[in-house]
This record gives structure tokens, sequence and C-alpha cells, in this order.
């Protein structure tokens, strides 16, 4: 009865049929939120619409933080692939968690090209040389996560007896369904929570739309990796009643303190998040790398 239910409601909610719905939905919702902080921002750039009465401090009247706003709803697309990746892979799992981490450095970058003092007569190295270094280590962390698929590759990875044992293995499946589907609706949850703060506003300007974006990163996702955490020791459990093999334990023991390592840097700003994110994604090739090694020779 609870196997029926738990599968009724993934397949409504996370199957590969409404992935490709979701996916439409949030590149429609992407690019009219793009159009719409584009025109804008022309608008108050050409005097329009007037700044300070509707539109907060004019911070956000460069064109390329229009840029902006459509990439934080990807991430949050993200969030969701995450979720739905869970009962599939748990590698692709950290790897959509790695993917979070370099978008928002991404769209962290925007933001910084979007106010650099070009103008300004005393601009030079030390104001580029922040955001030369945010490149150089996402560069890092991009090659990093790919070879993080290459080693995780579940094609490339030798089959063991107990993969197939169908009763435990299903029943392991059924759970990490479930534990998907909980994780949805806290994803949901905590994203009208986060919205929930405009009430906040006395009087809501655009400035302040973007400002609530950008705090994401300490209450969204911050909030979200605790869960992510948690969810990943439950999995290291119940990865016993399906197999024992010490590689898994040590696999999965890895990609947690991995995690642990991004969910730290969600209370970082500015190069000591993106460190700590590199830091992180190194540690999940590592670990991926010894467990590769381990397959080929421990056995």
């Amino acid at each position: 009865m609870i196997t029926a239910t738990i599968n009724k409601i993934y397949t409504s909610l996370l199957s590969e049929k409404r992935k490709l719905q979701v996916e439409h939905s949030v590149y429609g919702i992407a690019l009219i939120m793009f159009v719409v902080h584009f025109v804008l921002v022309l608008l108050i750039n050409q005097g329009f619409l007037p700044v300070g009465e509707y539109f907060g401090s004019g911070k956000t009247t460069n064109v390329v933080s229009t840029i902006y706003t459509p990439f934080t709803i990807i991430l949050l697309y993200e969030v969701y692939l995450l979720v739905y990746y869970l009962p599939h892979s748990i590698n692709i799992y950290l790897g959509k968690q790695y993917e979070i981490a370099a978008l928002i450095i991404i769209r962290g970058l925007f933001e910084k090209l979007a106010h650099l003092p070009v103008d300004s007569p005393d601009f030079g190295w030390q104001d580029m040389s922040g955001v030369v270094i945010a490149f150089g280590v996402l560069i890092l962390i991009l090659l990093f996560l790919l070879l993080f698929y290459r080693l995780t590759d579940d094609k490339k990875q030798p089959a063991t007896p107990e993969t197939y044992s169908s009763n435990r293995y299903y029943n392991y499946i059924i759970v990490k369904r479930g534990i998907s589907i909980i994780l949805l609706f806290l994803f949901l949850f905590l994203l009208v929570y986060s919205l929930s703060a405009l009430k906040d506003f006395e009087e809501l300007y655009f400035d302040d739309l973007l400002s609530l974006f950008k705090g994401m990163n300490r209450v969204f996702f911050s909030a979200f990796f605790d869960a992510l955490i948690i969810t990943e020791v439950l999995l290291l459990l119940c990865m016993y009643h399906v197999s024992d093999g010490f590689d898994k334990v040590i696999r999965n023991s890895g990609f947690i303190l991995s995690t642990i390592l991004l969910k730290l840097s969600f209370r970082t700003t500015g190069l000591r998040f993106i460190y700590i994110v590199l830091i992180a994604v190194l540690f999940g090739v590592a670990i991926s790398a010894v467990y590769r090694l381990y397959q080929r020779w421990g056995k």
C-alpha cells in the first residue's frame, strides 16, 4: 500500500514526462523575466521610469544585471533536477549539487561585471583582480566537475551481485523515491518561505526583489543543503540493507562530507564561497577516484 502510494506520487511529480514539462515551463518563465527586467532597465535608463519612486536606488539599471534574473530561475530548476536524479543515481545527484554551486558563482560574476567601475579614473587591476581570480577558480571547478562525471559514469562502473538482488534493491529505490518526494515538498516550502520575506517591505522596490534573490544563498540554499546532509546520512544507513561493501560506505560517507562543505560555503560570500566550493568538488573527485580504484583492485 505504502509502496504503491509512493510510486503514484513519484510518477505524478518526478517522472520523465513531468521533468520535461517543468523544463519547458522554467525556460519560458526565465525568458519572460529576462525580457521584463531588460525592458525595465531600458525604460529607467531612458528616464521613462523614475528611480527612487518605484525602482529603488537604481543600482540594478545596468543591462548586464538583467542576466541575473533568468539565472536565478534556472538555478531553481537545477534544484528540481537534483531531487529528480536522487532515485536514479547518487553520482548525478551529487554532481547536480556541484552544478548548483557553479551556477551561483556564474550568477555572482554577472553581478560583479555589471558593477565594475570602468568609468572611474581610478579603475585598475585592484578592481579586476577579484573577478579574474573568480573566473580562474570557476574554470577549475568546471574542469573538476567534468572529471567527477568521468569518474562516476555509471555505465563504466563494474556491476556487483547485490545490485541485482531484486527485493533489497527495489526497496532501496522505493526509499529513495520517498525521500525525493519529501525533498520536493521541502524545496517548494523553502521557496515560498523565502518569497514571504517580501511582506516585510512597507514599499516594495525592484531592487528589493533582486536583493531577495541574492539572499537566497544564505536562507534557501543553506536550509536545503541541511536537508541534503540528513538525506545522505539516511541513504548511507539504508544502503546497509542492500550492500555492506566497504567501498560504497566510504564513497557515500565522502559524499556526505562534500555536501557539508557545500553547506558551509553558503554561510560565506565572495572568494571564500568560491574556494570552499572548489575544495568540496575536489573532495568529491578524490573520493570517486578512490572508489574506482577500490572497484578495480580492492576485490
